[in-house]
């Protein structure tokens, strides 16, 4: 089943999602000195592996290690973890990272045990099995989702049929009220209950019916009276007239009309009871496929003394400088490394220029569809509960809109991501849309006090129930 305030959830999630990609963005953007920074490290150390040449170091072993070495974790440090990866691939490439330690190990005990290069291998094995663990959790976790949808349908079908049930019922109880209460006397008889599928006596037109049946019988008339079609269908009456009186011959009518009613809405109506309603399954959300975390960054071996005559070693020293240690040694020294790396030449790696400008021009544009995602909500009720949480809520957008650096976006946007998660919590837990259970009079499914979706047309920010 799909609802209008299904819809209209489902957008301001998607609104709130795009919001918090621009956050991220932005985010990814003020670490972009810190990624440049990183990235030309890793490059230099790589090309000056690459040009540590000398005719002792062709049969170096240790040499020869540490170049293999070196060149693995070079194409380790370009796999992320994320849900498009190739997982086999990492696998493959950290069996080789950890055979070329053993061999450097075989070679230069201390190289490898003073060095982080173990301890490495080890964390990135124990994130890609954190990984391959989140990843088996998920399927399992789909795998109850689709069970859950498979029991969802069958209920739908189930309840479909309950409510073909109940409306076929109702208009059997429809008919029959409009057989008896259209008599020759124009009187009520019976009152239909839609809501308990069956009919109940009207005692006060069943006497008065009653009454004027006692006195055309008493005027001679029993016949007529007997012979109405109102006893051809509940049942012919047994009428005793001899020494009786009027009161007494009411009376008697009133009750011979009771039974008769009675007994005919017994054997006519179809007796169905809540009991026998199909109950909804317990809701389950769709998992979300998991992020896994940011790979293992190994450090490349360095070898100290084993340059060649192919560059200046004065030159190369000089860049170590700034490729090694805190990260203050590179930060806004671009212009010095790049003209540094042009007088060292062979093709020495340059250093990218990070933009990290503040501009938050395409957040406020997310931040204007959220709005106008919200606008289309307005009039439902709210409970105190969920009053206060869609406060915190507008506060939180609000804040964002405001914010006009890095300091004031990792606040904001903490407090965003609080707010917006708390919101779509209490929907899915209090709207019976979205499976939850409403509190107060609201009733699941029909009448003047359930919960509906009612569209604005004025421009203020929207409650969400």
């Amino acid at each position: 089943m799909q609802y209008q305030v299904t819809d209209s959830i489902n957008a301001e999630q998607e609104a709130v999602k795009h919001v918090t990609r621009e956050i991220e963005k932005l985010k990814a953007k003020k670490n972009a000195e810190v990624t440049a920074i990183r990235s030309w490290r890793f490059k230099y150390q790589a090309w000056k592996n690459r040009i540590i040449r000398g005719s002792s170091n062709d049969s170096n072993p240790l040499f020869l290690s540490i170049q293999r070495y070196n060149k693995l974790v070079d194409q380790l440090n370009s796999i992320h973890l994320i849900k498009d990866s190739n997982v086999e691939d990492y696998t493959e490439l950290l069996e080789q990272v950890g055979t070329s330690i053993s061999k450097i190990r075989q070679v230069n005990e201390n190289l490898v045990e003073k060095g982080p290069i173990v301890s490495d291998i080890n964390q990135a094995y124990s994130v890609l099995d954190n990984y391959q663990n989140n990843e088996k959790m998920y399927k399992d976790a789909q795998e109850k989702y689709q069970a859950y949808l498979t029991q969802y349908n069958e209920w739908e079908k189930a309840y479909d049929a309950w409510k073909e049930l109940i409306n076929q019922a109702n208009k059997k109880i429809e008919n029959m009220t409009e057989i008896v209460n259209d008599n020759r006397w124009n009187t009520s008889l019976v009152t239909p209950d839609l809501e308990r599928h069956t009919l109940s006596i009207n005692n006060e037109g069943i006497e008065e019916v009653a009454t004027e049946m006692a006195r055309q019988i008493m005027s001679g008339n029993k016949n007529e009276v007997i012979e109405d079609r109102l006893w051809a269908v509940i049942g012919r009456p047994t009428i005793t007239t001899r020494f009786v009186g009027l009161e007494t011959l009411t009376s008697s009518l009133t009750k011979e009309l009771q039974d008769r009613l009675s007994s005919w809405i017994e054997d006519g109506q179809d007796h169905l009871n809540d009991e026998k309603k199909p109950v909804e399954p317990a809701p389950v959300y769709e998992p979300e496929k998991p992020a896994a975390e940011q790979t293992v960054i190994f450090q490349p071996i360095e070898i100290s003394g084993l340059i060649g005559t192919q560059v200046d070693e004065k030159l190369v020293s000089e860049m170590d400088s700034y490729a090694t240690g805190k990260y203050d040694n590179t930060r806004g020294k671009a212009d010095e490394i790049n003209n540094l790396a042009q007088k060292i030449g062979k093709d020495c790696p340059m250093i990218a220029d990070a933009d990290t400008k503040f501009d938050n021009s395409e957040l406020l544009m997310a931040v204007s569809e959220l709005r106008n995602a919200s606008e289309k909500f307005g009039g439902q009720r709210n409970s105190s509960k969920g009053l206060t949480i869609i406060n915190k809520f507008k506060e939180s957008v609000e804040q964002l809109e405001n914010v006009t650096n890095y300091n004031d976006l990792e606040y904001s946007s903490v407090r965003f991501s609080e707010t917006s998660t708390q919101l779509f919590i209490w929907l899915a837990s209090n709207w019976w849309q979205m499976g939850g259970t409403p509190t107060g009079n609201a009733h699941l499914w029909h009448g003047n006090g359930a919960r509906k979706l009612v569209i604005k047309k004025s421009k203020n920010v929207s409650k969400t129930n």
